[in-house]
């Protein structure tokens, strides 16, 4: 495991990447770690600064003061979503109900008192890395993790404006969110994608007003969000501006949507294909408003869809290269002794069934 710090009070150049160019702003007095993990396949460095992150901030709580944890993954990686699962592996041993995971699904996705985990149906809500998702969520609903969908209500693939609670949050916060973003809730109206800059800002107001009013009904005071990498300090991606002011670290920061008199201590982890490129990262106020964030390096960058052909390999119990990338993932990462979570599910049973129809005699 090796540690890059960067305290530097010069504001650094843009850095362009393949697909995106993070704007930089101030990064005076922040705390910004690199974690290099040596083997792809090996998480263990990116999860033991991560859990040592969340310690230190638990630590030093004041009475009645919440910790916040952004994990801001890509979708699509498989090790992003693994990393998670045994990072609340470990917190969940430590804190217990302290610890509430608050994940990006919708907040209409089941009724009350139900859980998406318990089969495979929770693929309608993880169309990318679909087996490690269902892993993670399943993880959670066996160990009876306290889980919060808390995004916008969605239909037909747009934000749902019909729903309740998000026509309740819009009526009671729009002036707020127009103060903030002139003009931006006028355009999220007339044009509600969901991945559009009007949309995700609300969406991040929105997730954390929820988050924190759930926490606070359940006595929760460490938080962890799972959430796309935009999402955490915002971006500037293929030519659309997510500006920091309207990203999740800041506006967990602002009493008005979190409801809290004390402001919370907050620190993110980002995983990207090539984080070395983020050390310009929209990190505005970044001395005020974060502890630390950690670049979380060379992570595994295999990809996985729910596409025709994992479709197949659930219908003629051959693993799917997901389920194989998951598992070798967790062979290198130490296994059950070292990660605390068990070997993903029903690998020997297809690999055994795999075997046997290939030696099978015509």
């Amino acid at each position: 495991m090796s540690f890059n710090n960067t305290n530097g009070s010069e504001e650094p150049t843009p850095i362009e990447g393949e697909s995106f160019t993070l704007t930089p702003a101030a990064v005076q007095g922040h705390n910004l770690q690199t974690i290099r993990c040596d083997n792809p396949r090996d998480i263990r460095p990116a999860l033991t600064a991560c859990t040592q992150e969340i310690d230190k901030m638990v630590q030093s709580l004041a009475d009645g003061q919440k910790a916040v944890f952004n994990f801001g993954e890509l979708h699509s990686y498989i090790s992003h979503i693994f990393t998670e699962t045994a990072f609340i592996a470990d917190l969940h041993k430590k804190y217990s109900d302290r610890l509430m995971v608050v994940h990006e699904t919708p907040h209409n996705y089941i009724e009350p008192n139900q859980h998406p985990a318990t089969t495979f149906n929770s693929f309608s809500i993880a169309r990318l890395a679909p087996y490690s998702k269902t892993y993670l969520l399943n993880y959670l609903y066996s160990n009876n993790i306290a889980t919060y969908f808390c995004d916008l209500a969605k239909k037909e693939g747009k934000i749902d404006l019909s729903d309740s609670k998000n026509r309740k949050f819009i009526k009671d916060h729009g002036h707020l969110l127009n103060r903030r973003a002139p003009i931006w809730l006028q355009k999220f109206i007339s044009n509600n994608i969901p991945y559009e800059p009007p949309a995700v800002f609300i969406r991040n107001a929105f997730m954390t007003y929820m988050a924190f009013e759930q926490a606070r009904e359940n006595q929760h005071d460490i938080l962890v969000f799972l959430t796309g990498s935009a999402h955490v300090f915002g971006i500037n991606q293929r030519g659309k501006d997510y500006p920091y002011i309207q990203s999740l670290s800041h506006i967990q920061q602002n009493s008005i949507f979190t409801q809290e008199t004390i402001t919370p201590k907050i620190s993110s982890a980002l995983a990207f294909p090539q984080p070395q490129e983020i050390d310009g990262i929209l990190l505005s106020y970044a001395k005020k408003f974060n502890d630390t964030v950690l670049v979380l390096d060379n992570l595994d960058t295999s990809e996985a869809f729910l596409d025709l052909d994992f479709v197949f390999s659930l219908a003629t119990n051959i693993a799917s290269p997901e389920q194989e990338a998951l598992h070798e993932i967790w062979k290198a990462s130490g296994e059950e002794q070292a990660l605390g979570i068990p070997e993903p599910q029903l690998f020997s049973e297809y690999k055994e069934r795999a075997q046997q129809s290939l030696t099978a005699t015509p």
